[in-house]
């Protein structure tokens, strides 16, 4: 598998196969030289396919932000531009530039890579040439934590440094890192900070140095835990990673091995999956594992599974499936399987047979509401909505939904929110998306684990089975940092509070985290209770008496700070328990206003779907509108309280 992706890799192409158009390709490489807010106006556009695909590489210098970011040219209007703040430049090694030459009426665009050294610092380009990068002096930092761990090495000038033989990765903020647990680097003698963390368990440590020519500086820095949550039974996991899914460096086993440790993550489960075409990236390692789980550095877990892929009806991933499924991905127009056919269910019905878990991924992208539901804008049919979720969902295929993930917190949260008013247990999970061989990017390039849900393990060992039936339970909490647990009447997440009839119950929940600026516990009404947290308070713990007037579900839920992604303004500190349910004598919740309104995602979805769909021939979908109405029967039922078995 490694050795296909090197091959593919020696032609020069980005994505490790020819499947991608070049548009395509050129964003996935370069987005992060734009300015996200111009790039967010222009995402409408963009998903339609008009615009910028004329000429790709005027639309990114287009939106590149102003000053240029690092390494960065470009040429137009017969003038080079370079970053104000030029890279430093060390002997026996050369920086590279992205250099965007503007097209024309009669010809495209072009970018390419240049590099530019401590002996030949000036770049040239078409006849156009300036200095490029400050040459010098150098010394060497030595490295060395206590475990493998996430490292930052930053100059004066914002410029990254790395040791030889590492992923080179950049996050969605631009940051720099890298694993290890004990590195060479050669960097410049100028003032440069080193950062090491290991995920939210783990205080990060920040120094500063400034090496003389040509010393050794050596710097052993150990992690303080925040609190040995494993100790107490809650054990870490980040349920979708890829390895290699396009993004110009080829990331091995080993390597998603020390992302996982560097990132205290005890579970980390890896997805086989295609893009846009016929090819499924880690295919040959999935099917290799299959049932399989692999026991990585210190007794953590690494799984293999697939994410089965269909962009109008959703993504889900599974966890170690048992068997390769008969098919890994529909309605891709490039690929071996064009149609949206079967649906999603026949897949995550297969997936259950083979032992697996189903949780839809990054379930929405945008704020939705009771009115607004961007979701079914024809334009946005293809974008890889949870669409289906809500008829897996009722019919019993579906374990967890990830309201931790890249795509939108909020709108991910009301529709969970929604599901389980109508009495759907399902797990509140977490899955980044990060992609290992990413070296920069959006979201993909963000290191796993920084959205990851915990489940309550108890005395049990760390395995996958009993992993996967803690989560089945519902005895997990999703989070970014913040440390969340939720107790009604003494019960834990997961478990019922059955009582007589209307009443009170009590509610506590414990929250540990820096940036939460407040604590809330929540239900079918919205927010029932709340709490702000003091600035630098670390613990904060909320008991409230609810009043509950029918059968219910209670969480907790924590928030702090906001920051900007891709998809807008999202939290910077979140956190969200899986529910605890209130019963009345056994009678569950069934809310009429949530069942109607998952009707009504359902008949979104089929006109959507009747529009916009690709099927061979008219019974594929009759297949699918079959789904929605089973589903929609289910629903109705809760929606008048009737029987939902049969």
């Amino acid at each position: 598998m490694i050795a296909a992706y090197q091959e593919s890799q020696s032609t020069g192409r980005y994505d490790f196969d020819a499947e991608l158009p070049p548009p395509v390709t050129l964003f996935w490489k370069y987005i992060d030289r734009c300015d996200m807010a111009r790039w967010l106006d222009a995402f409408d556009s963009l998903s339609r396919g008009d615009g910028i695909w004329a000429d790709c590489v005027n639309g990114i210098i287009s939106f590149m932000e102003d000053p240029l970011p690092p390494n960065t040219a470009v040429l137009r209007d017969g003038r080079l531009v370079l970053p104000p703040r030029l890279p430093y430049v060390i002997d026996r090694q050369a920086t590279t530039y992205d250099v965007f030459v503007a097209g024309t009426p009669h010809a495209p665009g072009t970018v390419s890579t240049h590099e530019v050294s401590f002996q030949s610092p000036v770049l040239h380009v078409q006849g156009h040439q300036a200095t490029a990068a400050e040459p010098i002096e150098s010394s060497r930092l030595l490295l060395r934590a206590d475990d493998i761990s996430r490292w930052t090495v930053v100059d004066d000038r914002g410029g990254a440094w790395f040791p030889e033989g590492v992923l080179i990765k950049y996050d969605a903020h631009r940051q720099p890192y890298f694993y290890g647990d004990e590195v060479e680097i050669d960097v410049p003698t100028s003032d440069l900070t080193v950062r090491v963390s290991r995920g939210p368990e783990y205080r990060t440590v920040s120094h500063s140095a400034r090496p003389a020519a040509g010393e050794v500086l050596t710097m052993d820095l150990s992690l303080e835990r925040i609190e040995n949550d494993a100790r107490r039974g809650w054990y870490s996991a980040d349920l979708h990673v890829h390895l290699n899914f396009i993004g110009g460096q080829i990331c091995s086993p080993a390597d998603a091995m020390a992302a996982q440790a560097g990132e205290g993550l005890d579970l980390m489960n890896v997805q086989a999956a295609n893009a846009w075409g016929a090819t499924v990236y880690e295919r040959e390692a999935f099917e290799h594992y299959a049932g399989r789980q692999v026991e990585g550095v210190d007794g953590r877990l690494l799984t293999w599974g697939y994410e089965y892929r269909n962009d109008m009806f959703g993504h889900f991933h599974t966890l170690m499936p048992e068997e390769p499924p008969a098919i890994y991905h529909t309605g891709h127009a490039g690929s071996d399987q064009p149609h949206d056919w079967p649906p999603n269910a026949v897949a995550a019905r297969e997936a259950k047979e083979h032992a697996a878990t189903v949780g839809y991924a990054h379930p929405v992208f945008w704020p939705i509401s009771d009115d607004v539901n961007p979701a079914f804008e024809p334009h946005r049919a293809r974008l890889p909505v949870a669409r289906e979720l809500v008829a897996d969902a009722v019919l019993g295929l579906v374990d967890s939904v990830d309201i931790g993930q890249p795509a939108h917190i909020d709108g991910a949260e009301h529709l969970y929110h929604r599901l389980l008013g109508c009495g759907l247990k399902l797990a509140a999970t977490a899955g980044t998306d990060a992609i290992l061989s990413h070296k920069r990017g959006w979201f993909q390039a963000n290191q796993p684990g920084l959205y990851r849900c915990y489940a309550y393990l108890g005395e049990d060992r760390l395995s996958v089975e009993a992993w996967r039936e803690a989560m089945r339970a519902g005895r997990t909490f999703v989070t970014s940092g913040p440390w969340l647990e939720l107790e009604v009447d003494g019960r834990m997440v997961g478990d019922t509070v059955d009582i007589a009839g209307p009443g009170k119950v009590r509610a506590t929940v414990r929250c540990q985290g820096d940036d939460v600026e407040y604590v809330s516990i929540v239900g079918p009404g919205g927010t029932l209770a709340t709490v702000e947290v003091g600035r630098g308070q670390e613990l904060t713990t909320l008991t409230a008496d609810v009043h509950v007037a029918q059968p219910s579900w209670l969480a907790a839920v924590a928030r702090g700070g906001t920051v900007q992604t891709w998809v807008g303004e999202q939290p910077q500190a979140y956190a969200h328990t899986s529910p605890v349910w209130v019963t009345f004598q056994g009678q569950a919740v069934a809310n009429p206003q949530d069942a109607l309104w998952c009707v009504d995602w359902l008949d979104k979805f089929e006109q959507l779907a009747r529009e916009e769909g690709s099927f061979a021939e008219p019974k594929q979908l009759e297949d699918l509108v079959e789904i929605l109405d089973q589903a929609r029967y289910k629903y109705r039922s809760i929606a008048t309280r009737r029987d939902m078995t049969g």
